[in-house]
Protein backbone atom coordinates (compact mmCIF):
# COMPACT_ATOMS: atom_id res chain seq x y z
CA UNK A 1 0.00 0.00 0.00
CA UNK A 2 1.36 3.38 -0.79
CA UNK A 3 2.13 5.71 1.91
CA UNK A 4 1.87 9.30 1.04
CA UNK A 5 2.94 10.85 4.18
CA UNK A 6 6.14 12.93 4.15
CA UNK A 7 9.14 11.11 4.85
CA UNK A 8 11.69 11.88 7.31
CA UNK A 9 14.88 10.69 8.77
CA UNK A 10 15.69 11.17 12.57
CA UNK A 11 19.26 10.59 14.10
CA UNK A 12 18.76 10.33 17.45
CA UNK A 13 20.79 8.88 20.73
CA UNK A 14 22.15 9.78 23.62
CA UNK A 15 24.62 13.28 24.15
CA UNK A 16 28.64 12.58 23.35
CA UNK A 17 27.11 9.23 21.03
CA UNK A 18 28.50 11.48 17.51
CA UNK A 19 24.85 12.40 16.06
CA UNK A 20 25.60 15.55 14.79
CA UNK A 21 28.31 14.34 12.71
CA UNK A 22 26.52 11.38 11.24
CA UNK A 23 23.75 13.66 10.48
CA UNK A 24 26.04 15.73 8.62
CA UNK A 25 27.32 12.92 6.36
CA UNK A 26 23.57 11.69 5.35
CA UNK A 27 22.43 15.11 4.93
CA UNK A 28 25.60 16.03 2.21
CA UNK A 29 24.68 12.26 1.19
CA UNK A 30 20.89 13.37 0.46
CA UNK A 31 21.84 17.20 -0.11
CA UNK A 32 19.57 17.88 1.87
CA UNK A 33 19.14 20.02 5.20
CA UNK A 34 19.41 19.21 9.01
CA UNK A 35 16.78 20.18 11.78
CA UNK A 36 17.98 20.05 15.10
CA UNK A 37 15.75 19.15 17.97
CA UNK A 38 18.18 20.18 20.62
CA UNK A 39 16.07 22.08 23.49
CA UNK A 40 19.28 24.47 24.58
CA UNK A 41 21.26 24.67 21.51
CA UNK A 42 18.48 27.28 20.36
CA UNK A 43 20.01 29.74 22.67
CA UNK A 44 22.75 32.13 21.03
CA UNK A 45 26.40 32.41 22.84
CA UNK A 46 25.64 29.40 24.61
CA UNK A 47 28.19 27.36 22.71
CA UNK A 48 30.20 25.13 24.44
CA UNK A 49 27.83 24.06 27.29
CA UNK A 50 25.65 23.04 24.78
CA UNK A 51 27.72 20.83 22.35
CA UNK A 52 26.48 22.70 19.47
CA UNK A 53 28.11 22.16 15.92
CA UNK A 54 31.45 24.28 15.38
CA UNK A 55 31.44 26.56 12.72
CA UNK A 56 32.86 23.89 10.15
CA UNK A 57 29.88 21.56 10.88
CA UNK A 58 27.63 24.26 10.31
CA UNK A 59 29.35 25.43 6.89
CA UNK A 60 29.30 22.16 5.61
CA UNK A 61 25.05 21.37 5.68
CA UNK A 62 22.43 23.86 6.82
CA UNK A 63 20.99 23.02 10.52
CA UNK A 64 17.79 24.98 11.58
CA UNK A 65 16.98 25.88 14.89
CA UNK A 66 20.95 26.68 16.25
CA UNK A 67 21.09 30.26 17.46
CA UNK A 68 17.39 31.31 17.26
CA UNK A 69 16.63 32.78 20.43
CA UNK A 70 18.60 34.96 22.52
CA UNK A 71 19.22 32.65 26.22
CA UNK A 72 16.90 35.49 28.14
CA UNK A 73 13.91 33.57 25.74
CA UNK A 74 11.94 30.90 26.32
CA UNK A 75 10.67 28.49 23.93
CA UNK A 76 9.12 25.11 24.39
CA UNK A 77 8.09 21.98 22.44
CA UNK A 78 4.49 23.21 21.18
CA UNK A 79 6.61 26.32 19.69
CA UNK A 80 8.91 23.65 17.65
CA UNK A 81 6.82 21.17 16.68
CA UNK A 82 4.89 24.09 14.72
CA UNK A 83 7.71 25.58 13.39
CA UNK A 84 9.92 22.42 12.33
CA UNK A 85 6.12 21.82 10.76
CA UNK A 86 6.18 24.75 8.81
CA UNK A 87 9.64 24.03 8.02
CA UNK A 88 8.94 20.47 6.58
CA UNK A 89 6.69 22.04 4.16
CA UNK A 90 9.23 23.75 2.84
CA UNK A 91 11.33 21.25 2.19
CA UNK A 92 8.32 18.84 0.39
CA UNK A 93 8.12 22.15 -2.18
CA UNK A 94 11.54 21.69 -2.79
CA UNK A 95 11.71 18.17 -3.04
CA UNK A 96 13.61 16.99 -0.02
CA UNK A 97 13.94 14.82 2.97
CA UNK A 98 15.01 16.25 6.08
CA UNK A 99 17.18 15.18 8.37
CA UNK A 100 16.51 15.69 12.45
CA UNK A 101 18.95 15.19 14.94
CA UNK A 102 18.89 15.41 18.60
CA UNK A 103 18.53 14.22 21.88
CA UNK A 104 15.67 15.08 22.79
CA UNK A 105 13.01 12.42 22.41
CA UNK A 106 9.74 14.62 23.45
CA UNK A 107 10.52 17.42 21.22
CA UNK A 108 10.77 14.62 18.07
CA UNK A 109 7.00 12.91 19.75
CA UNK A 110 5.61 16.11 19.25
CA UNK A 111 6.74 16.79 15.84
CA UNK A 112 6.38 13.22 14.38
CA UNK A 113 2.84 12.97 16.20
CA UNK A 114 3.63 10.32 18.27
CA UNK A 115 2.58 12.82 21.22
CA UNK A 116 -0.43 15.31 20.27
CA UNK A 117 -0.29 18.56 22.12
CA UNK A 118 -3.47 20.18 21.77
CA UNK A 119 -1.90 23.74 22.86
CA UNK A 120 1.01 25.60 24.37
CA UNK A 121 -0.20 25.62 28.31
CA UNK A 122 -2.02 21.78 28.09
CA UNK A 123 -0.69 18.35 28.67
CA UNK A 124 0.02 16.08 25.88
CA UNK A 125 -3.44 13.94 24.29
CA UNK A 126 -2.95 11.19 24.50
CA UNK A 127 -0.43 10.81 27.40
CA UNK A 128 0.70 7.70 26.07
CA UNK A 129 2.80 7.79 22.88
CA UNK A 130 2.11 5.91 20.22
CA UNK A 131 3.17 5.78 16.55
CA UNK A 132 0.23 5.50 15.11
CA UNK A 133 -0.30 9.10 15.74
CA UNK A 134 2.76 9.88 13.39
CA UNK A 135 2.19 12.10 10.86
CA UNK A 136 5.03 10.98 9.20
CA UNK A 137 6.74 8.37 7.36
CA UNK A 138 9.80 8.37 9.41
CA UNK A 139 13.05 6.32 9.28
CA UNK A 140 14.64 6.25 12.83
CA UNK A 141 18.25 5.69 13.70
CA UNK A 142 19.27 5.33 16.65
CA UNK A 143 23.61 5.69 18.30
CA UNK A 144 24.20 3.34 21.39
CA UNK A 145 27.57 1.92 22.70
CA UNK A 146 28.97 0.43 25.62
CA UNK A 147 28.07 2.26 28.57
CA UNK A 148 31.44 2.80 30.13
CA UNK A 149 32.81 3.99 26.64
CA UNK A 150 30.25 6.38 26.60
CA UNK A 151 30.60 7.38 29.85
CA UNK A 152 34.36 7.70 29.38
CA UNK A 153 32.98 9.91 25.96
CA UNK A 154 31.13 12.45 27.93
CA UNK A 155 34.05 12.87 30.76
CA UNK A 156 36.49 13.58 28.24
CA UNK A 157 34.05 16.04 26.52
CA UNK A 158 33.57 17.85 29.78
CA UNK A 159 37.07 18.36 30.53
CA UNK A 160 37.40 19.55 26.52
CA UNK A 161 34.65 22.22 27.82
CA UNK A 162 36.49 23.63 30.52
CA UNK A 163 39.69 23.74 28.36
CA UNK A 164 37.39 25.88 25.62
CA UNK A 165 36.10 28.25 28.43
CA UNK A 166 32.87 26.83 29.81
CA UNK A 167 33.30 29.13 33.13
CA UNK A 168 33.55 32.20 30.80
CA UNK A 169 30.19 31.19 29.28
CA UNK A 170 28.54 30.18 32.15
CA UNK A 171 29.42 33.72 34.00
CA UNK A 172 28.01 35.59 30.99
CA UNK A 173 25.10 33.83 31.17
CA UNK A 174 24.67 33.84 35.16
CA UNK A 175 25.11 38.00 34.80
CA UNK A 176 21.72 38.08 32.97
CA UNK A 177 19.41 38.68 35.71
CA UNK A 178 16.18 36.74 35.65
CA UNK A 179 15.27 32.75 36.51
CA UNK A 180 15.64 31.35 32.57
CA UNK A 181 15.32 28.35 31.00
CA UNK A 182 18.51 28.21 29.42
CA UNK A 183 20.35 28.34 32.92
CA UNK A 184 18.75 24.81 33.69
CA UNK A 185 20.78 23.34 30.91
CA UNK A 186 22.84 20.75 32.38
CA UNK A 187 26.81 22.15 31.68
CA UNK A 188 25.34 25.39 33.06
CA UNK A 189 22.79 24.93 36.32
CA UNK A 190 25.80 23.54 38.46
CA UNK A 191 27.84 26.59 38.25
CA UNK A 192 25.46 28.13 40.35
CA UNK A 193 26.63 26.82 43.19
CA UNK A 194 29.99 28.32 42.46
CA UNK A 195 29.08 31.34 41.58
CA UNK A 196 27.95 31.66 45.23
CA UNK A 197 31.10 31.05 46.58
CA UNK A 198 29.25 27.24 47.77
CA UNK A 199 31.25 24.88 46.25
CA UNK A 200 34.66 24.29 44.44
CA UNK A 201 34.90 24.80 40.71
CA UNK A 202 36.49 20.77 40.99
CA UNK A 203 33.60 19.86 42.66
CA UNK A 204 31.17 21.96 39.73
CA UNK A 205 33.07 19.96 37.15
CA UNK A 206 32.85 16.66 38.57
CA UNK A 207 28.63 17.54 38.84
CA UNK A 208 28.38 18.22 35.03
CA UNK A 209 30.09 14.94 34.20
CA UNK A 210 27.82 13.52 36.85
CA UNK A 211 24.69 14.95 35.31
CA UNK A 212 25.81 14.62 31.46
CA UNK A 213 25.82 10.74 31.96
CA UNK A 214 22.75 10.45 34.38
CA UNK A 215 21.35 12.34 30.81
CA UNK A 216 22.34 9.91 28.87
CA UNK A 217 20.89 6.90 30.73
CA UNK A 218 17.94 8.82 31.13
CA UNK A 219 17.94 9.54 26.95
CA UNK A 220 18.58 5.96 25.95
CA UNK A 221 15.79 4.80 28.49
CA UNK A 222 13.46 6.75 26.73
CA UNK A 223 14.39 6.50 23.13
CA UNK A 224 14.02 2.61 23.67
CA UNK A 225 10.73 2.62 25.43
CA UNK A 226 9.00 5.70 23.71
CA UNK A 227 9.92 4.49 19.71
CA UNK A 228 9.81 0.46 19.44
CA UNK A 229 10.84 1.32 15.43
CA UNK A 230 13.98 2.68 15.93
CA UNK A 231 17.29 1.12 14.12
CA UNK A 232 20.23 0.66 16.66
CA UNK A 233 23.50 1.13 15.26
CA UNK A 234 27.13 0.93 17.57
CA UNK A 235 27.70 4.24 17.43
CA UNK A 236 31.81 3.77 17.22
CA UNK A 237 31.36 1.17 14.47
CA UNK A 238 29.46 3.64 12.34
CA UNK A 239 31.52 6.79 12.42
CA UNK A 240 34.50 4.47 11.06
CA UNK A 241 32.31 2.83 8.63
CA UNK A 242 28.77 4.60 7.57
CA UNK A 243 27.79 2.49 5.14
CA UNK A 244 25.32 0.42 6.44
CA UNK A 245 23.19 3.59 7.31
CA UNK A 246 23.73 4.74 3.83
CA UNK A 247 22.66 1.88 2.35
CA UNK A 248 19.44 2.34 4.88
CA UNK A 249 19.03 5.80 4.08
CA UNK A 250 19.13 5.40 0.17
CA UNK A 251 16.28 2.57 0.47
CA UNK A 252 13.94 4.80 2.86
CA UNK A 253 14.60 7.46 0.09
CA UNK A 254 13.53 5.42 -3.08
CA UNK A 255 10.83 4.08 -1.26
Amino acid sequence: MLNNKQKMIAIVGPTASGKTALAIKVARLLQTEIISEDAFQIYRTLDIGTAKPNQQELAAVKEHFINIKDPSDSYNAYEFMNDARKLIDHFVNRNKLPVVVGGSGFFLQTLLGDRQLSSQNTAPIPQEASPKNRLYQALLVGLEMDRSLLYDRINRRVDLMFQQGLLAEAETLFQLEGDFQSKKAIGYREFLAYFDGRQSLDRTKELIKRDSRRYAKRQLTYFRNQFPDIHWFDAIEISKNPEKIFDLVKKFDQL
